[in-house]
């Protein structure tokens, strides 16, 4: 949500566009490896990661899901003065079947809402949570072997 809004209501000029997006990206891709890799290590199991990672990218993914038809509805004039949809509906705007560039953009952003929801959503944080997992569940003899070394 935090990215899809300072890209739609500061509008920034690349590179700082580009760095925004990829520093929000690489903030939610650690912060499922973490709770992946916990939770494989509390459970012992695989699953339990992968789990812990479809939630919270079935969660994240909604979350941007709405926060992208929200802008449809109530942020369209954000998203029309945007410099770079300018410039994508001047270049296209002409060969497409939109009846104008609020109508292109109502497409492009639900298309981008659902893959927020069913690509990024589930397959790329379930992939992170397998990632994830892998590391947690490789942990645990090293954790245990503390604990036993260090133990009481």
């Amino acid at each position: 949500m935090a990215e899809i809004s300072v890209n739609d209501f500061t509008a920034l000029l690349l590179p700082a566009r580009d760095i925004v997006d990829d520093v929000f990206w690489a903030v939610i891709a650690l912060a499922i490896l973490v709770l992946a890799a916990v939770s494989a290590y509390r459970a012992g199991r695989l699953r339990a990661a992968v789990e812990a990672g479809l939630w919270s990218g079935f969660a994240s993914g909604l979350l941007a899901c709405c926060m992208a038809l929200s802008m449809i509805v109530f942020g369209m004039r954000f998203i029309t003065a945007d410099p770079f949809n300018v410039a994508e509906w001047a270049a296209r705007g002409a060969g497409t079947n939109a009846p104008g560039m609020a109508a292109y953009f109502a497409f492009e952003t639900a298309a981008g809402a659902m893959m927020d929801l069913g690509v990024l959503g589930l397959v790329m944080r379930g992939v992170l949570g397998a990632i994830g997992g892998a590391m947690g569940k490789a942990a645990r003899p090293a954790g245990r072997l503390l604990v036993a070394r260090h133990g009481d």
